[in-house]
């Protein structure tokens, strides 16, 4: 069989057609790849400690430093290995005034699942003052936090386990 020049001609054109599908299509999977990490959430969680004067000021806050909102699915506070609240507002704040007795100025905050925590945004989660003659808040070190959350996409669930940080920064949370 012997090809014309229009023949090698159409089969050239149908090679390009098909290599420039194939490089259309891998462009388009990698700008969607990059989309999705343009918007990924990131939590982590800031710890706040002062004293002045005999009085201490503890802080906890999550924050997003991510660059798109994180969609909050659970939020689960841990006494140790013991699940204290699993999306309960009420359990959540009974237990954290019931640990903080004594402190004053004391102030809880949560999420509530389907919340869109903005990016650059903070959160309070727990904040009190104690007198640091007479009060113990060794309970701050075995409060840990974990919360399941996606970015807009919606495809793929993170997890924030501030169990981790602690190691990180050497402070392993008590069981």
């Amino acid at each position: 069989m012997k090809f014309n020049a229009e023949t090698w001609i159409a089969i050239a054109s149908a090679v390009t057609a098909v290599c420039a599908l194939g490089v259309t299509v891998w462009q388009g999977r990698q700008n969607y790849k990059h989309n999705k990490l343009s918007v990924r959430p990131m939590l982590a969680t800031m710890e706040a400690h002062d004293e002045k004067d005999n009085i201490g000021y503890v802080s906890f806050t999550l924050e997003n430093c991510g660059v798109g909102p994180a969609i909050i699915k659970k939020f689960i506070l841990l006494n140790g290995d013991e699940e204290v609240s699993l999306n309960n507002r009420k359990t959540y704040d009974d237990f954290l005034r019931g640990i903080t007795n004594g402190c004053f100025n004391v102030c809880t905050g949560s999420l509530v699942p389907g919340y869109s925590m903005p990016m650059n945004s903070k959160h309070p989660l727990l904040s009190f003052n104690y007198d640091t003659q007479k009060q113990d808040i060794s309970f701050a070190h075995s409060l840990n936090l974990i919360v399941e959350y996606q970015s807009i996409y919606q495809d793929e669930t993170f997890t924030y386990d501030s169990r981790k940080d602690r190691q990180f920064h050497g402070r392993e949370a008590a069981a």
